[in-house]
Parts: structure tokens; C-alpha cells; sequence
């Protein structure tokens, strides 16, 4: 079973990344969370943020799942009175306690356990969440199965006293599904909001007992939309072998550009692929509408893809290697495509670079600066621990280290817990990188943790 999940809105701070390894020396942003990592507790056995956005009011919002306590929920943190202030007030950055209960809106998916994956925020400043819940519903000609479905949830957020509360125009009082008897689903993986509201998700579904990576729209209103593929639902077929959905994002001219994981010959792989907004598989791009990415192995996985300002594709995941039968090396990974699906030979080693510099290193989150520039979170690692130091690697536009920022273009988030690594990561209007973090406290639990750094950023972000 899934664990439970919740949404939480924060005030309008993040924090900067530095070269030095101590906290104290840390360029995070004095105006967050009075200039320390923001550090969440539930009294859950494990908490971890899945992912982070920014309101139009300059709010961060951060969705979290817990192990126990049957919650789900969002945060929203402290704003500046207005997003262009230079002076904010001392608490931006803590909870925003007139949002929901307190700061915490929860308990909005209803039924059985369940997770998010995804948080963004629409063209009218609503906050959309998406993840998968299990529970056991009732099939036609009698009985009942558990099974998994994606839901979407959309929050109020206009400033009102209303903000936190499920969005009723929405949907079935506020939420979205996707998944029943005839159609099982193995989880959503991720979203992207169009710029009229409507809602792409890419996941996995079930189909004649296989599974099959699928991109599936609904309406503003929260209805499957019927324009988009076959009744809502467009299936990545690329070959015969079972394929999952791993990421999702939009282009400027509004095509969708979808990432899957597959088997190739054997082989564990990633491929790319672009849609129109019919739900029509781009054939101009790629192959037919398909770019192979790099095999990525048993353990290797895609966690992230993004545009930037010239349509060009950013992918990141982590490729493993196999050095003996129970242990395995990581080596993150950021690939760029041109607009029409090949790799950008201007870009690394054709198109491919591990940022890491050789260091194992696993792959969290991504973002493109304001100067398209990748931001690549995750973790540099030893070879036998699933993850070490929270990293943050700055690329420039042809692939090299950005050497401005920390060593060799990467920080290191010093948080003082042995085991650490960064989720997501958000950059806004001003340049301040907020990074989404789970630590293992002294008690082996995981713990969320919010950071934002400096706008400069060592002179790197500017």
C-alpha cells in the first residue's frame, strides 16, 4: 500500500547554495525561514516532500508523504507582501498558517493509502497535485477489487479565507480519477498544467495484464478530455516490451513532450517522445516520435524532463553499473535534445553529460535556470550507500561545469545528517534556487527539509 500524502504552503523564501561545507557558511537566503533550512515534522515514521511550486503571490507550496497518520496534504509558506519587496518580513519561508489548518491542507484524496508525485500551479493560481491512491472498489457483475488510480486533486489559492480547500468546480468535489475495474493503473508519475488549465499526466497503466507507459489529459473542469487521444487517453507505444511513464512537460507551442522507461533487447532504457495536443504522436520528432535515451540498467531510472526557451529537451536519471553481484555503481545523468528530437552535439559529449565529474551520484530533481542553463539536484554518493550529501550540480549551456558555483559546479546542502539527498528543486522569478531535501535523522527516519539559497548563488546563478 501507498503511503498517505500532504500539501503544504510556505512563505516566499528559499536558499543558496555555497562551496563551503560548514552551515554557518551556507548562502542560504537570509529572508527564509530566517535563513536556515526549514525542517517539517508530522511524527510520522517517515516523511519525504515530493514536490515543490511557486504561486503566483511569490508562495512556495510543497506537497509531502507520511508513512502513518492516513494524511495527505500541501503546505504554503510565507509570502512577501508583495514579490518585488528587497526587504521581506522575518518569518517568510515558515508555514503560512492562514492557508488551510493551520498552513496544512490534508486528507483531500479520499479511500484508500496514498502517494503524490507532482505539484504545479495553474494560470489562476490554483494548486494541482497529483499522485495514485489504492483502495477497493466495486466491479460490474458483483465483488470488488483493489486497485490502483491516478488522482488529481486542485486547491483554492486566490487569497481568500477559502485557501486550502478542495476546489469544488473541480471535478468530484475538487478531485480527478483516472483507473477502475476495466482500466487498472500502476501509478502516476508526473504532471504539467497547460496555460488554460487543462492537465496532462503521464504514467503507467494496466493493459491485458502488461504494463504500458500512457499519457492521459483532463479538462480545467476535471473531466478526462475527450479531444485528447481516445476519450482522454493516449497510450506510448514504442515496441512490444512492457514500458512505464516517468515524466512529463510541456513545450512553448504547447506540444507534450513524454518520458518513459522501457526494455530495449534486455535492456533497461529511457526513451523520449513528443506529442501533439491531440493527443497525436509527434512523428517529426526523433525516430517516428521517439529519441532513445541511455540504457540505464536494473537500477538506473528517469526522474525528470524540462523545456527552455528554445523547445530544446532536458532529461536527467541515473545510469547504474553492476560491480558485483550485490553492489552497483550510479552515475547521474543530463541529456539535451534539439526541437526536433536529435541529441545537441553543443551540448557535453554528444549531447550527454554526468555532471558528477566520476563521483557516484544519483539524479532528483531538474530545473533551467533564466538563462537555460540546467539545475540538476540529487546526491554524490559512496559506492555502497543508497545515497550520501544532498548536491546540487550547475551546468552552462554547452554542458561544462558552471565553476562559479561550489567546486567544480557543484554544492554540496551541508545539513549535518550523514545520509541526505535533494527531491526536487524549484527556481523563481528572481533566481533563488528552493531545494526539496530528505535526511535521515538519528533515529533512521526520513525527514523533509526546504532550502533556498541566495540569488547569486557564489556569483554562479546571476
Amino acid at each position: 500500500m501507498t503511503a498517505p500524502f500532504m500539501l503544504i504552503r510556505l512563505s516566499a523564501a528559499v536558499f543558496a547554495f555555497a562551496a563551503s561545507s560548514t552551515f554557518a557558511d551556507a548562502p542560504y537566503d537570509p529572508t527564509f525561514a530566517y535563513g536556515a533550512p526549514y525542517y517539517f515534522s508530522f511524527d510520522s515514521a517517515n516523511e519525504t516532500i515530493a514536490g515543490i511550486a511557486s504561486d503566483h503571490n511569490a508562495h512556495v507550496v510543497t506537497t509531502l508523504n507520511l508513512s502513518a497518520g492516513n494524511k495527505e496534504g500541501v503546505t504554503r509558506h510565507l509570502a512577501p507582501l508583495s514579490p518585488s519587496l528587497i526587504i521581506r518580513p522575518a518569518g517568510e519561508g515558515t508555514v503560512d498558517t492562514s492557508f488551510a489548518s493551520s498552513g496544512l491542507a490534508t486528507d483531500f484524496f479520499s479511500g484508500g493509502s496514498s502517494e503524490s508525485r507532482a505539484i504545479a500551479v495553474d494560470y489562476n493560481n490554483r494548486i494541482v497535485v497529483g499522485g495514485s491512491a489504492v483502495g477497493s472498489i466495486s466491479c460490474v457483475g458483483g465483488g470488488s477489487r483493489e486497485i490502483t488510480v491516478f488522482m488529481l486533486v486542485r486547491l483554492l489559492n486566490d487569497g481568500s479565507s477559502s485557501d486550502g480547500q478542495g476546489d469544488w468546480s473541480f471535478g468530484n468535489f475538487g478531485e480527478a480519477f483516472y483507473g477502475d475495474c476495466d482500466h487498472p493503473t500502476a501509478g502516476l508519475a508526473g504532471l504539467a498544467v497547460e496555460g488554460h488549465g487543462d492537465i496532462v499526466a503521464v504514467g503507467t497503466t494496466i493493459q491485458e495484464s502488461h504494463e504500458r507507459a500512457t499519457l492521459i489529459r483532463w479538462t480545467e473542469a476535471g473531466d478526462l478530455d475527450t479531444t485528447f487521444g481516445t476519450a482522454g487517453v493516449a497510450n506510448i507505444s514504442f515496441g512490444a516490451e512492457e514500458s512505464g511513464g516517468a515524466a512529463v512537460a510541456i513545450d512553448s507551442n504547447g506540444r507534450i513532450v513524454a518520458v518513459i522507461q522501457t526494455l530495449i533487447s534486455g535492456q533497461k532504457a529511457g526513451v523520449a517522445s513528443r506529442y501533439q495536443a491531440d493527443g497525436t504522436l509527434d512523428t517529426s520528432f526523433g525516430s517516428d516520435g521517439f529519441t532513445q535515451l541511455p540504457n540505464l540498467e536494473e537500477f538506473g531510472s528517469i526522474c525528470c524532463v524540462q523545456t527552455d526557451s528554445q523547445n530544446r529537451i532536458v532529461v536527467a536519471g541515473t545510469i547504474t553499473t553492476s560491480l558485483t553481484t550485490e553492489s552497483y555503481r550510479a552515475d547521474a545523468f543530463v541529456a539535451r535534445l534539439t526541437e526536433t528530437g536529435a541529441f545537441d552535439h553543443t551540448f557535453g559529449s554528444n549531447g550527454l553529460v554526468f555532471p558528477a565529474g566520476g563521483a557516484p551520484a544519483y539524479a532528483g530533481g531538474l530545473a533551467i535556470d533564466k538563462h537555460d542553463r540546467p539545475v540538476l539536484v540529487g546526491s554524490i554518493a559512496s559506492l555502497y550507500l543508497p545515497y550520501g550529501n544532498a548536491a546540487t550540480f550547475h551546468l552552462n549551456l554547452d554542458g561544462t561545469p558552471n565553476s562559479a558555483i561550489g567546486s567544480a559546479g557543484i554544492y554540496i546542502t551541508p545539513l549535518g545528517f550523514s545520509d541526505t539527498f535533494a527531491t526536487s528543486v524549484l527556481i523563481d522569478q528572481e533566481g533563488r534556487p528552493t531545494l526539496g531535501i530528505k535526511a535521515f535523522d538519528s533515529d533512521d527516519r526520513l525527514l523533509p527539509v526546504l532550502v533556498r539559497y541566495d540569488e547569486l548563488f557564489g556569483d554562479g546563478m546571476d
